[in-house]
């Protein structure tokens, strides 16, 4: 455990109310690092984006630390959005059923295949709250969960921008993947390839996911850890890393 409480900054859209693995896994290490008794803010999404898109499960709002700090940044629907109401009458009149237009609107916000077109919208508006947080009190680390892979733009960004270390969390196996039948465009490094250049650690769910994708990237082999997806498995990352931080 560090001797004092460091700043961490966890980017998680997918954060209780959400429903799904993995916001309970980014849960799960929020508390964990709230518990080794670190200054833990969760970026995460608004819950507009639980409670009219994805799924909410109001219980789980009750198991944040009460030490962990939450800040909810809208996502904009876009085409995910059920509220006719605040549609353009454009897409009430002819509605939007092309799923390469919402590609091509995804792609054009966040250059990897996501599956969706209305969460890359989130990079922007996490980004610059991100930049604020950190500005108005710097951060000694950010963790980003990926699922889905948005979050990792954000970590990206900042380490960019400030040089502040960040762990990908590729809590979901399929986090990174492109859709089936579909290939990545050339356009040098990807977002997912970035992370693995400049993250700190890239924390897999297991073992056999931790051993593919050293096969995948033996030059960053060394950053790769299996954490797994029990409770306390965050507890066993964030030794090493601390080691590692110095801290």
């Amino acid at each position: 455990m560090a001797d004092e409480p460091k700043r961490v900054l966890h980017v998680a859209w997918s954060f209780p109310p959400a429903q799904g693995s993995g916001g309970a896994d980014a849960l799960d290490l929020a508390n964990a690092s709230a518990r080794r008794g670190h200054d833990v803010t969760v970026l995460t999404a608004g819950t507009d984006a639980f409670d009219l898109v994805v799924g909410a499960d109001a219980d789980r709002v009750g198991q944040i630390d009460p030490k962990v700090a939450v800040v909810r940044v809208d996502n904009p629907l876009g085409v995910r959005d059920p509220i006719v109401n605040r549609w353009p009458d454009w897409r009430r009149r002819y509605g939007w059923d092309h799923a390469e237009w919402r590609e091509a609107i995804s792609r054009a916000i966040f250059p990897e295949p996501t599956g969706d077109s209305w969460r890359p919208a989130w990079l922007a508006p996490a980004t610059a709250a991100a930049r604020a947080l950190a500005e108005a009190k710097p951060f000694d680390l950010a963790i980003a969960t990926v699922l889905p892979a948005v979050g990792a733009g954000v970590a990206l960004s900042l380490n960019a921008a400030t040089g502040l270390p960040f762990v990908v969390y590729e809590c979901e196996p399929w986090s990174f993947e492109p859709p089936a039948g579909e290939s990545q465009a050339p356009r040098g490094l990807t977002i997912f390839e970035q992370c693995f250049a400049r993250a700190i650690q890239v924390w897999c769910p297991d073992a056999a996911r931790a051993a593919a994708r050293r096969r995948e990237f033996p030059s960053w082999g060394d950053k790769i850890r299996a954490v797994g997806f029990d409770r306390e498995a965050p507890d066993a990352a964030f030794g090493p890393l601390e080691e590692q931080l110095g801290w």
